[in-house]
């Protein structure tokens, strides 16, 4: 085993990661802006009121979508395996599990800022217990509350972002060179050390 055999499979995942940004920094808006309107989609579905405060959340969410579909995108692309209905459930999971994941992050940013004027001053003990405190309040209540709301027009958004991910993988592998194939192994000749005495 030489140094070369040792780098190839981190260089091949960074390769990987490095080729997949320029795909997944155009399907994180768009995620974002699939996930926006599923949530006034749903709000409109509820009979709400399409307001500001409706407005308010899907841009939070569309928001949080668009951080979690960017890394949903470079997870797939770095863990997916090569079958297409493996691929499409693997994005689909992280999409969504990311897009709620990133606006519970973006909720719990607005809530910690909110209250930041009520807590102590920042270098203290107390402030990370206050932080703590207030992050994990806002989790707790958005993955109660918050997970509603997406429902059921959100897992829509992460079942085409599977869709979108599974059929761009079969055009980026369809493109890709095929490996020549090895040339068949030579037989073995064993060496002949028998020695010939006769005149």
């Amino acid at each position: 085993m030489n140094a070369r055999s040792l780098l190839r499979g981190p260089m091949a995942a960074g390769r990987r990661l490095v080729d997949a940004v320029p795909a997944a920094a155009v399907f994180a808006p768009a995620f974002g802006l699939a996930v926006a309107a599923a949530i006034l989609a749903n709000v409109a579905w509820r009979s709400e009121a399409l307001g500001g405060r409706a407005l308010h959340l899907a841009a939070v969410y569309g928001g949080g979508a668009a951080l979690g579909g960017f890394v949903a995108w470079l997870a797939a692309a770095l863990f997916a395996p090569r079958r297409p209905a493996t691929r499409f459930l693997l994005m689909t999971v992280l999409a969504g599990g990311l897009a709620l994941a990133g606006a519970a992050t973006l909720a719990a940013m607005e809530v910690r800022s909110y209250h930041a004027a009520y807590h102590a001053p920042f270098p203290s003990r107390i402030w990370v217990l206050q932080q703590i405190g207030t992050l994990a309040n806002v989790l707790g209540i958005f993955a109660v509350l918050g997970t509603r709301l997406c429902l059921p027009f959100g897992p829509l958004a992460a079942v085409l972002a599977g869709a979108a991910y599974a059929q761009a993988a079969a055009r980026r592998d369809a493109r890709a060179p095929r490996p020549a194939p090895e040339p068949a192994a030579l037989p073995a000749i064993a060496p002949d050390y028998r020695v010939d005495f006769s005149p």
